[in-house]
C-alpha cells in the first residue's frame, strides 16, 4: 500500500512535468486542482485531464479523451464541480458551528460530571473519531480509582466487544428527556479510563512495604523481592481512593495487605 507521502510527491512530480508541455494548463477551481494537456497516441491527437480533490496525492479523475468538445465538456463540469463542492463544504461549516460532534459532547458530559463529582481532582477528557467508531479517553493523577470513575463514565459507552465471537455488542442504555420521550442516551464506542499514581505517593508505599517486610536496610532481599513487592505496591494503591483516605493515614493502618501479605511474604 503506497503512503501519502508517496502520493504528494507523485502529485508534485506531475504538476512540474505537465507544466513544460506546450498548450497545457493547470488550474485550481474551487477544491480541485485540474491539470489538462494535449499529447498523441497512436498518431492521433488526444487530450489528458487529471484532477486532485483537495490535498489529496492521488487523483480522483485522470482519463484522456479522444474528441476536443467532449475534452472541454469534462473540463468545464469538473471546474464547476469544484466549485460547488467547496461551497457545499463552507455551508456545512457554517451550519455546524458551534456543535459539537457525538464523541466531543459525551467528553463535555463526562468532563462536566467528573468536575461535579470531584472537583479537586484535574481529569484529562479528550474524543476522538476513527475508521469505525470512536472513543472518550480520561486520564488522572492519584484521586479516585478507577472502579469509583468507571461507576460514572461507562453508562456513556455503547456496549462492549465480545473477543469470543470477534463482534461489537451493543446494550446502550436509553434516558428520559425534558418531554419525557424515551431517548438513546448520548454516547460512543470506548469509554477508556486511565489513573496515574505519582511516584511520591508510590514511593512512600514502597518505603512501607520494605519495613514491614524487614528488608528495609537489606539490599540483598529486596533486589530479590523488588519486583513482586512493586507489582504488590501498584496491587495496593490502585484499590485505594486516595480521595478518601490520605496516603499518610493509609500508612498508618494497621494492615493494608488482607491476605495477600503471605502470598508475598512466602515467595
Amino acid at each position: 500500500m503506497k503512503s501519502k507521502t508517496y502520493w504528494s510527491a507523485q502529485r508534485d512530480y506531475e504538476r512540474k512535468k505537465i507544466e513544460q508541455i506546450p498548450g497545457s494548463k493547470i488550474e485550481i477551481s474551487g477544491n480541485y486542482e485540474i491539470m489538462s494537456y494535449p499529447a498523441e497516441r497512436k498518431g492521433n491527437k488526444i487530450y489528458i485531464i487529471i484532477a486532485f480533490r483537495g490535498k489529496a496525492g492521488k487523483p480522483f479523475h485522470n482519463y484522456y479523451y479522444t474528441k476536443e468538445n467532449r475534452f472541454f465538456e469534462a473540463l468545464e463540469k469538473l471546474k464547476k464541480s469544484g466549485i460547488e463542492e467547496i461551497e457545499r463544504k463552507e455551508q456545512k461549516r457554517k451550519e455546524n458551528k458551534g456543535k459539537l460532534s457525538s464523541h466531543a459532547n459525551v467528553a463535555k458530559i463526562i468532563r462536566q460530571k467528573l468536575k461535579h463529582k470531584y472537583p479537586a481532582v484535574k481529569f484529562t477528557v479528550r474524543s476522538e473519531s476513527f475508521s469505525g467508531g470512536n472513543a472518550v479517553s480520561i486520564n488522572w493523577e492519584n484521586g479516585p480509582t478507577v472502579d469509583q470513575i468507571e461507576n460514572i463514565v461507562n453508562v456513556y459507552q455503547y456496549g462492549y466487544f465480545n473477543g469470543m465471537e470477534d463482534v461489537y455488542e451493543y446494550s446502550h442504555k436509553k434516558s428520559i428527556d425534558e418531554n419525557g420521550k424515551i431517548v438513546d442516551m448520548p454516547g460512543v464506542k470506548y469509554v477508556q479510563t486511565n489513573r496515574n499514581i505519582t511516584d511520591e505517593i508510590y514511593n512512600k508505599l514502597i518505603e512501607r512495604i520494605k519495613k514491614d517486610f524487614a528488608i528495609e536496610n537489606d539490599q540483598q532481599a529486596w533486589e530479590k523481592l523488588q519486583t513482586d513487592l512493586r507489582t504488590f505496591a501498584y496491587r495496593i494503591i490502585q484499590k485505594v481512593s486516595l480521595i478518601d483516605i490520605t496516603i499518610q493515614d493509609l500508612l498508618k493502618l494497621d494492615n493494608i495487605y488482607n491476605l495477600e501479605q503471605n502470598n508475598i511474604y512466602n515467595k
